[in-house]
């Protein structure tokens, strides 16, 4: 097996039951993991890759994947890409199990309610313009950078609006990316690698400390001053277990701030920045927004009830989740033996899905490469074929917020500037933890009124 993915067209699929073994996990995803990943869907349902002495198994069809994520949630746990990065987000939602993460998960379900997020989209909508406003009309700016800073300042300001978390945004700007970038290659290495004291873990683990220590010093003065300030900060130290009464120890509201916070910045900084890389490609798609918006908003600043009536922006907004998903890649762990897809897979396996895969697959997506909001017209009420977010039990609780995020910038920037990207420009594109844009220069043009 070379590097190349294209190099795996000759392996041959097996019979039921069993799965072609294509090669190593190293080899096979050092040049071009997404494009892999993507070619592997030609040998079936299951691919099998080594790990080292392992065997890991890559699971390509979307009923599979629902099975293990939604169906037969309870035979999987987090993989290795989730345990690798506990010394990030330590036992936060995102890499919490079983019993835990669902106590964990009802108890910050009601910091996303309706009530709460109708003021988180003006702070969304405020800290965009503050943002954007300051772009100067003929300048190039890098942005994914900015839609980075921009998230950031958002999740900051919506976890912490007293003046306490003023130093807080400061540092999830600086420690966030660095954290971010270093987790995906990790996952990739063999454990003793991460123990060394090498350069990348230095930085890793300085800003780990960094961020811990200003979180903790916000929760105490919060703690001290048990006021409900109406931000998730509150919400999360206020919560209370229904059937024990108890409440979260302070390490895990840091836990869960620093999941969310590592979630809502470079995350759905990285959706944004495919966001508007697509409307800059497609001015047929800029124009029907700005018709929509002026229908639904006229000349004021959105608000979070416009929402539904933004019915073109949020198939846009879909639709670049779809084509250009984020979170390419996620895992599983098998707890005991199992049987998937005619395939029996012994209990402590490691288990790969890519979303990303799943979303370029023309069986699912018909003219799959092409950015088609209206094709979200008639998609079928089943979504198991998009799982941008996840399925199941852990499904990312921060959805909804991300998806008000994106439209509220995107109404928000659009009727103001006009974003094209620089002549010349070459897209590459970057697989850490989510699949993101080396980098995006364009150049702000202001909107003739």
């Amino acid at each position: 097996m070379t590097n190349s993915p294209s190099s795996s067209a000759h392996a041959v699929p097996t019979a039921p039951g069993r799965v072609p073994l294509l090669g190593h996990i190293p080899s096979v995803l050092r040049h071009s993991p997404v494009a892999t990943l993507r070619s592997l869907q030609a040998y079936g349902d299951i691919v099998a890759l080594h790990l080292g002495p392992a065997t890991v198994y890559v699971v390509n069809s979307p009923d599979l994947i629902h099975r293990m994520l939604v169906t037969e949630a309870d035979n999987y746990r987090k993989g290795r890409l989730f345990t690798r990065s506990a010394d990030m987000v330590g036992n936060g939602i995102a890499n919490s199990d079983g019993e835990f993460h669902h106590r964990q998960r009802r108890l910050i379900l009601p910091a996303f309610h309706r009530t709460r997020m109708r003021a988180y989209g003006d702070v969304m909508r405020g800290q965009t313009e503050a943002i954007s406003d300051a772009w100067q009309p003929g300048t190039v700016l890098p942005l994914e950078k900015e839609m980075n800073r921009l998230t950031a300042r958002v999740t900051a300001k919506t976890l912490f609006t007293s003046e306490l978390g003023d130093r807080a945004v400061a540092e999830v700007q600086e420690t966030v990316p660095i954290m971010t970038k270093e987790a995906m290659r990790r996952v990739m290495v063999p454990d003793v690698i991460n123990r060394l004291p090498t350069p990348g873990n230095r930085r890793f683990f300085a800003a780990i400390a960094r961020i811990r220590k200003v979180l903790d010093e916000v929760i105490s003065a919060y703690e001290e001053q048990g006021v409900d300030h109406g931000d998730l900060l509150s919400v999360l130290l206020r919560a209370r277990d229904e059937e024990t009464g108890e409440g979260m120890t302070h390490v895990q509201v840091r836990d869960e701030l620093v999941t969310l916070l590592a979630a809502g910045t470079e995350a759905t900084g990285t959706a944004l920045s495919w966001l508007f890389y697509e409307i800059t490609r497609h001015p047929e798609v800029e124009e029907r927004l700005l018709a929509e918006l002026e229908a639904v908003l006229a000349d004021r600043p959105v608000t979070f009830d416009d929402l539904p009536k933004l019915e073109y922006a949020a198939r846009v907004v879909d639709e670049t989740l779809r084509l250009r998903t984020p979170g390419w890649m996620s895992m599983r762990r098998t707890r005991a033996d199992v049987e998937l897809g005619g395939v029996h897979i012994p209990a402590g396996t490691e288990l790969i899905y890519s979303p990303h895969a799943v979303h370029h697959n023309p069986q699912h997506y018909p003219d799959a490469e092409r950015f088609d909001p209206d094709r979200w017209l008639s998609a079928p009420a089943d979504r198991r074929t998009f799982i941008s977010f996840g399925a199941g039990k852990h499904k990312c609780v921060g959805d909804h917020f991300a998806r008000t995020m994106m439209l509220i910038v995107l109404a928000t920037i659009v009727r103001k500037r006009r974003l094209t990207t620089v002549p010349g420009y070459k897209l590459r594109e970057v697989a850490a933890i989510n699949l993101r844009p080396k980098t995006l220069p364009m150049t702000v043009e202001a909107r003739a009124e």
